[in-house]
Parts: structure tokens; C-alpha cells; sequence
């Protein structure tokens, strides 16, 4: 819309990661440097295509470490995480340097974590030796069991009737996400 990204974060956030700097250097033990992205004068009044899908962050000094604290309205497992974790740990990295203090834990806290159906085959698609990187690292399914497969399958099992030969890793994200799929 009018040639201008509506949900991107440098305009929302540059002044106040400024302000979180400054809070910390005041009081090391502030459990005020927050930094809002979602803001409701600008995001609930239109429907735009990009509208930001972090909430907030939130820095904290524990044990001389800057811990950060990300919360996500809505993230994409398959398009968004692994952009997300780079960039939000950058501006972590960044804020630790500038406090001269060593980068503790990143936290990353997603409302809605969700994979769309049509990238299951993308990620089945991965593998590193032989074994489905969907089901390896995004901690799902049995070893070398495509991430996608159970994702369908446990779309089936929610359906209605539950087949004999489903698995005890398909109930559980049947169950998972039925909630999600209404």
C-alpha cells in the first residue's frame, strides 16, 4: 500500500531500543526496557497486507548478561523463525555491546507458531543424510518420518475417524492442533 511497508520494525522500534539503552544504564535491574512493535493506533484502525507480527521485546540485565525476550503474535515456522531469530539476536548482540555487557539467553515466545499446508512439501522436501530435516530439527515426528506426512495425516486424524495404524506421534499433533484448525 502507497509504496511503503506498513509492519516493518525500524521505524517502530529505533527510538525505543534507544530507550531501553538508556533505562539499563540508569538502573541495570530495570524491568522496564521494552520496546513495542504492535501498536494499536496504527494497527487496528486498517487491514493492511504486512501487519507486524512481533509484539514486543523486552531486555533485562541478569547475572552482568543481557537477556532479550521476544514475543511473537504470529510466526511461520517454515518463512519467518529462522529470520526472526537472526535479526531479533542481532539487535540483542547490538544492545549488549553498546551496554559493554555479555549477550545472555534469547527467548522467542510465539502466540501462534504454525507451519502453512502449502510448505509441507518444502520441508519434507530437506534432508541432511538422509533424515528429514523437518522431523530432526523442528523436533517432530520419528527419525527419518517426513515432518509433512504427519502434519497430513494428523489433519485426517482430527477429521473424524481415527485410523487403526495411526501412530502415538499422530494423536499427539492431532491433538496439538485441532485447536488450530478449528
Amino acid at each position: 500500500d502507497n509504496g511503503r511497508f506498513h509492519g516493518a520494525y525500524g521505524d517502530r522500534i529505533g527510538s525505543q531500543v534507544a530507550s531501553a539503552e538508556r533505562r539499563l544504564r540508569e538502573d541495570p535491574d530495570t524491568r522496564q526496557a521494552v520496546a513495542n512493535i504492535w501498536d494499536w493506533r496504527l494497527d487496528e484502525r486498517h487491514t493492511y497486507k504486512d501487519m507486524p507480527c512481533t509484539l514486543s521485546l523486552a531486555f533485562l540485565i541478569r547475572n552482568d548478561r543481557l537477556v532479550m525476550e521476544t514475543c511473537m503474535r504470529s510466526n511461520d515456522c517454515w518463512l519467518g523463525c529462522a529470520f526472526d531469530f537472526f535479526m531479533f539476536s542481532q539487535v540483542q548482540l547490538s544492545l549488549a555491546n553498546a551496554l559493554d555487557v555479555q549477550v545472555g539467553p534469547y527467548v522467542h515466545h510465539a502466540v501462534s507458531l504454525h507451519l502453512y499446508e502449502r510448505d509441507l512439501d518444502a520441508v519434507d522436501s530437506l534432508e541432511w543424510r538422509g533424515e528429514s530435516l523437518g522431523a530432526r530439527y523442528l523436533g517432530l515426528g520419528r527419525r527419518g518420518e517426513p515432518f509433512g506426512h504427519i502434519m497430513k495425516r494428523a489433519r485426517i486424524i482430527m477429521g473424524g475417524g481415527v485410523p487403526l495404524e495411526a501412530t502415538e506421534t499422530e494423536h499427539m499433533y492431532a491433538n496439538q492442533l485441532r485447536s488450530h484448525l478449528g
